[in-house]
């Protein structure tokens, strides 16, 4: 089978509207409104010959600007359907609440948001081989006068987060750390990019995503500054544990893939970007 030869594309930086963005979606990515019964494992995708991503908008994970795709993690996944010779469908959700829902019914194959691994995402899924490792960060505006450095600072704040986030915990965790509360206000409407936006705009006091994702924001808005709250996690895609001959295929297709000057060339763009300001 001959492979198609992939030219990385700088990411998109910035908030982009769902609908503008699903507007602009190239054709041969396309949005899939079907949802069936059940996880679908490698055979099933292949006599489909399309394999569906539940994906979130964002700089990290995927994004659109006129005829340029972008995304690390949108990147990863066009190889390896591309290497198998698939069709790639997207169905972008708004929440890790909204991807596992697709995975849980069948709607989708893979989750390609970047799920941090903890024992409570490997409780509900498979989690690939690590695409990159991260750390939680408390992300906020510093031209609001605040000057955060150290968990103590939190105490009595109201954090927003996703619905659905793995962060919740470790900001219910913290609060038992620190000895006092640290409040968590959940949006359905909203994910960590948009939330990002907010707070470069002001109108969020702080979050909480993954330090590559607030690198990016911090590099169209001078004013976001954060530090981490957590160690160091492995980042994988997720898949229905049932699924065990797909999630050998992608665990296998990922190590390999690791070792290429493809996968280097993504790390630099996406993800080796360089210290905060």
């Amino acid at each position: 089978m001959t492979k198609r030869r992939h030219k990385v594309k700088k990411p998109v930086i910035g908030a982009v509207a769902a609908g503008a963005l699903l507007t602009a979606f190239l054709a041969k990515d396309i949005i899939s409104p079907r949802v069936e019964s059940g996880y679908k494992d490698i055979g099933s995708i292949f006599a489909r010959g399309v394999m569906t991503a539940a994906i979130e908008e964002s700089p990290l994970a995927f994004a659109v600007e006129g005829n340029d795709t972008t995304g690390f993690y949108y990147s990863i996944l066009r190889r390896f359907a591309d290497h198998h010779g698939l069709r790639l469908k997207l169905k972008v959700v708004r929440n890790m609440d909204e991807a596992q829902a697709e995975l849980r019914l069948g709607g989708c194959d893979i989750i390609a948001t970047g799920i941090a691994s903890t024992m409570a995402a490997r409780g509900e899924m498979h989690l690939s081989e690590p695409l990159h490792t991260s750390h939680a960060v408390l992300v906020y505006n510093k031209a609001r006068g605040l000057s955060l450095t150290s968990p103590y600072d939190l105490g009595g704040m109201q954090v927003t987060l996703p619905v659905g986030s793995p962060y919740a915990a470790r900001l219910k965790n913290l609060g038992k750390e620190i000895m006092d509360t640290i409040g968590v206000d959940v949006v359905s409407d909203k994910n960590s990019t948009q939330l990002l936006h907010d707070i470069a705009n002001d109108t969020t006091l702080t979050t909480v995503c993954d330090d590559k994702l607030a690198e990016m924001a911090a590099g169209s808005c001078k004013d976001i500054a954060w530090f981490a709250i957590g160690f160091e996690q492995n980042v994988s895609f997720g898949t229905d544990k049932g699924a065990e001959a797909l999630n050998d295929s992608i665990d296998d297709w990922l190590r390999r893939f690791k070792e290429s000057e493809e996968y280097a060339e993504l790390c630099r763009t996406y993800i080796n970007k360089g210290s905060r300001e």
